[in-house]
């Protein structure tokens, strides 16, 4: 027939080992033991119970009070539990095993429209956009920036105080290019969120 399936590269295609599930099949089993292989696209550079991974079909945070020591490229095998916190999905590993280490994904570039629609929850990606507002909410300086991109949509940025980010470093008015995970908080409307992972993780001016 004259319908096919074209691969664009390596990310598009999603290798499962026996007894695995890619990692969009586990985002939809909620409560539920699962193995995935992915490869950890990001580090919070603030928190090691933390770590992102993704495949060719989605991506999903992993936390854990112990979790095993990985780098960005590091892909690997993980059993654990699907839960949830915040309204953000999370694995909990029970157990992870570095296969190999291979490159580090591009960050996926997304609009605004994209990220309030919920897509590429647990995914590395790219925003860029004019800085709007710019607001501190909490004691410790962490920060919650809205960008709008050229369409006029409004995204959420959650940068941590602890990425190094100040209140200062922002100017509103002026153009951000934000690299980071798309996230969810339950107590923001829309929920989704970009959430900037180190102070590299944005870039100021055209």
């Amino acid at each position: 027939p004259a319908a096919r399936i074209e691969v664009r590269g390596l990310f598009d295609v999603v290798l499962t080992s026996p007894g695995t599930v890619s990692i969009a099949e586990a985002r939809a089993m909620f409560g539920e033991t699962v193995t995935v292989e992915g490869v950890v696209t990001r580090l919070p550079s603030w928190d090691d119970r933390v770590a992102f991974v993704q495949d060719g079909s989605a991506g999903i945070g992993l936390f854990s009070f112990s979790l095993p020591e990985v780098a960005p490229g590091d892909r690997v095998r993980i059993t654990g539990d699907i839960s949830a916190f915040g309204g953000e999905l999370q694995l909990g590993p029970d157990d992870l095993t570095v296969l190999e280490q291979v490159p580090v994904p591009d960050p996926l570039d997304v609009t605004g429209d994209q990220v309030n629609a919920g897509l590429f929850q647990g995914e590395f990606v790219r925003f860029t956009g004019t800085a709007v507002a710019v607001e501190v909410v909490n004691s410790f300086g962490t920060q919650e920036v809205m960008v709008k991109d050229a369409s006029g949509a409004s995204v959420r940025v959650r940068v941590d105080n602890r990425t190094g980010l100040t209140e200062a470093d922002w100017t509103v008015g002026g153009t951000v290019t934000v690299l980071g995970v798309l996230g969810f908080f339950d107590g923001n409307e829309p929920g989704a969120q970009l959430e900037v992972m180190n102070s590299n993780d944005v870039t100021f001016g055209p």
